[in-house]
């Protein structure tokens, strides 16, 4: 906002838009050629404009979130339209960052590399490739400046539009009653830092960055350069008329939203006012970014329309909206041959407007509606099901210990027995492996999720009975304890819980130099 206040005195109203926010491309549609600076808050929906430059100011992520933390919650209105900033600012601060709503969760945590990154169109959450593609999209900046060098930014800016260096500008909103860094609780920062570790990431390459640039070139003399501004030219409507034809009305055959996959028919009528040799039809379609989504001609066609005296005509365009969901419009061209060449008669870009959308039979989520199906097929007999439904079978150490050093590791030797019939099986998924549960004096939970051991290479199988060992960690605190080894399905459950019979053995945990009296 000072940028623009600064640009804004310097170059003369109608230069600098005011501060805006909005959609890339919706915001160059709507400014772009009125004004020659653009200024505002950017939803970055594709790549960038290659008719402007652009700049942008980084600042140290922990700072910026403190600042927009203290901003939001004392600074901003209080109106119902901010509340819940105001609110989630609110909360933030006074949990020490605990509590994070979803209304600021995405101004607080990663805003820089989430924002660039959408430049590239990287949605993915591939960490490593969020950064990279947010510092590949601020390579193609024009200047990216550092907060904590703000005057070189001055300057950098200054040189791209030719203004004198102003050194220092007039601070325009900051912020109220904002600590610095150092002033915050350690567990606010650390919270802070945590939701921010590819900001963090990604400031710190562009610092490195701009260092191994090196120094600033001197400032050129402003008053010996040529100006850099040239026109920006938008995007227009092509128009083209001519005596020879006169397009007197263009529409599409009843409603203007229709459904992929529905027919479409524009009739237009047009008066010739003299008679034409070879006369060529089109019609064309852009999407609503202006792109040429669909084209067509009557030669393309194969279709001749010769000879055709002075009059009033209808043309009849059939087409079928087999297009994305989305708005687009129709327009339509009118060329005559002559010779080998083709002398332009009329040509609309914009005649009619309509919507499609598509069938939802059924919710899906997206932005596609593929066609699909879900089958579940059995697998074939041969093949024996990793889960374990009923755990007919025991587990027993040979020699269990009788006194334990507090934090003591062990091996101990065990026979798993298998009951059932079906094999206990130890890789691949959802393994069944050895753990154990420490129960406390009074039969409470003392440890209940137990150090894992492997079952021996093929498992146990049905009917049989097989020695292994498992490890076994003892609790940290001297005591009585009772140590019950067990058998575990990952990710679905204990097996004791489904049948398993397990032992119970007292164990006396020391702490190595003396034995608790019994």
């Amino acid at each position: 906002m000072a940028i623009t206040s600064w640009l804004t005195n310097a170059l003369g109203a109608g230069t600098v838009t005011p501060d805006l926010n909005g959609n890339h491309s919706e915001l160059l549609r709507g400014y772009g050629g009125l004004f020659p600076i653009i200024s505002a808050h950017i939803i970055f929906d594709g790549e960038l404009d290659p008719r402007y430059d652009y700049i942008t100011l980084l600042r140290d992520p922990v700072d910026r979130v403190l600042s927009w933390l203290f901003y939001a919650e004392n600074t901003v209105p209080d109106t119902p339209e901010f509340q819940r900033h105001k609110n989630g600012a609110r909360n933030f601060l006074q949990s020490n960052g605990e509590i994070v709503d979803d209304e600021i969760r995405s101004s607080i945590s990663n805003y820089y590399v989430e924002h660039f990154a959408q430049i590239q169109r990287f949605s993915s959450n591939i960490f490593d490739g969020k950064v990279a593609a947010a510092l590949q999209s601020l390579s193609d900046f024009k200047i990216v400046g550092l907060y904590e060098d703000y005057s070189s930014f001055l300057s950098d800016v200054s040189d791209l539009v030719c203004l004198p260096d102003p050194g220092t500008i007039a601070t325009v909103n900051p912020t109220n009653q904002r600590p610095k860094v150092r002033e915050i609780s350690p567990a606010l920062r650390e919270r802070i830092v945590e939701l921010n570790q590819l900001d963090i990431r990604l400031y710190e390459e562009v610092v490195g960055w701009k260092v191994s640039a090196g120094q600033r070139q001197s400032r050129k003399d402003v008053t010996s350069v040529a100006s850099k501004w040239q026109k920006y030219e938008p995007v227009r409507d092509r128009v083209i008329t001519t005596p020879d034809i006169t397009i007197l009305t263009a529409a599409l055959r009843g409603e203007a939203v229709v459904f992929h996959g529905d027919l479409l028919t524009f009739d237009v009528d047009f008066f010739l006012s003299r008679q034409v040799a070879d006369l060529e039809m089109g019609v064309h379609v852009f999407d609503s970014d202006r792109r040429w989504a669909f084209g067509i001609n009557s030669s393309l066609l194969d279709q001749c329309h010769q000879d055709l005296p002075r009059g009033t005509y209808r043309v009849i365009h059939h087409l079928v909206a087999d297009l994305p969901a989305g708005s687009y419009t129709a327009g339509f061209a009118f060329s005559e041959k002559v010779g080998d060449g083709v002398r332009d008669l009329a040509w609309y870009d914009k005649l009619c407007e309509f919507e499609v959308h598509h069938r939802v039979e059924r919710p899906f989520a997206g932005y596609a509606n593929l066609s699909a199906e879900i089958a579940l097929t059995p697998l074939a007999s041969g093949l024996e099901s990793p889960v374990v439904e009923y755990a007919y079978g025991s587990v027993a150490l040979r020699t269990p210990p009788v006194e334990m050093v507090s934090g003591e590791h062990v091996r101990l030797d065990v026979e798993i027995t298998n009951h059932g019939d079906r094999r206990w099986i130890g890789d691949g998924s959802c393994p069944v492996r050895l753990s154990y549960h420490w129960l406390g004096i009074e039969g409470e939970m003392a440890v209940f999720d137990g150090e894992r051991s492997s079952l021996p290479d093929g498992g146990v199988p049905a009917w049989k009975a097989v020695m292994t060992s498992m490890s076994v960690v003892a609790p940290p605190v001297p005591g009585r304890y009772t140590l019950v080894p067990t058998l575990v399905q990952e990710g679905l459950g204990w097996l004791e819980e489904i049948g398993l019979e397990t032992a119970a053995y007292t164990v006396v945990v020391t702490t190595g130099c003396e034995v608790l009296p019994g």
